[in-house]
């Protein structure tokens, strides 16, 4: 984790002070924001990016917290899609228990029949734990706890999480795959090694699939896709779960 560098091209243009600054300003590229939100997910610090793309901590940290503000009305209309289909999916599936790993405000508070366990390492959600993601998974398989549908909706990737999930889920398991977000770019550096895509004609759901049912047949299960919502830089795909 220490040799961390932005790729160049994702370097915003350098503009002349208007004064305000007692430097010359570098613009916001997307690309970097993506680049810095990818970094947090995998587990680097503010202080390590902040030097890899030569800004200041609170550079960051601003900015992250302004583009917050503007998701969140953007999320309105995404979250909408997404709870639908997972209203959906809840009508065929029937669940008794959920385990909700990423949970923010869990959607699946507005349904008090289900015995539901939620998570947020964030402490300012209030969910049962505040535990890193695999962190809780791993003390659920030692404790043996097992549920009927697992949720991973992560900011990022939940690539880590995949295969105690699929051990841990008996009849369901929803991934949001953070990565898809990466297609945009062309980056193939992270999904390259976790799901063999390496060119943009296979940055496609099926490749996705693949690792997931992959990794379900090791543990002797199959996993059918039984939804899969799509859009803009989002992908959550809904399996079933059985055992072989």
């Amino acid at each position: 984790m220490n040799d961390l560098k932005m790729p160049a091209e994702f370097y915003g243009e350098v503009i002349k002070s208007n004064g305000a600054t007692k430097s010359n300003p570098r613009l916001w590229t997307e690309e970097e924001i993506l680049w810095i939100l990818e970094k947090k997910s995998l587990g680097y610090k503010n202080p390590q990016i902040a030097k890899a793309i030569g800004r200041t901590e609170v550079s960051i940290e601003l900015k992250l917290r302004r583009r917050k503000k503007i998701k969140n009305t953007y999320n309105l209309e995404t979250r909408e899609i997404k709870y639908s289909a997972n209203q959906k999916f809840l009508q065929e599936l029937e669940p008794i228990t959920v385990l909700d790993l990423y949970a923010g405000d869990s959607f699946y508070k507005t349904y008090p029949n289900l015995s539901l366990t939620t998570n947020d390492k964030d402490i300012k959600f209030d969910t049962d734990y505040h535990y890193d993601a695999l962190e809780l998974l791993c003390k659920l398989v030692s404790e043996n706890k097992k549920f009927d549908l697992i949720d991973l909706d992560p900011y990022g990737s939940s690539y880590e999480c995949i295969d105690l999930a699929i051990r841990q889920a008996k009849s369901g398991l929803i991934i949001s795959f953070g990565e898809w977000g990466h297609r945009k770019f062309n980056r193939f550096d992270y999904v390259g090694p976790r799901y063999g895509i390496n060119s943009l004609e296979t940055f496609t759901e099926d490749l996705f699939i693949k690792t997931v049912q992959d990794k379900a047949f090791l543990q002797k299960k199959t996993a059918k896709v039984v939804d899969i919502v799509k859009y803009n830089n989002f992908m959550r795909i809904y399996f079933t779960l059985d055992d072989k």
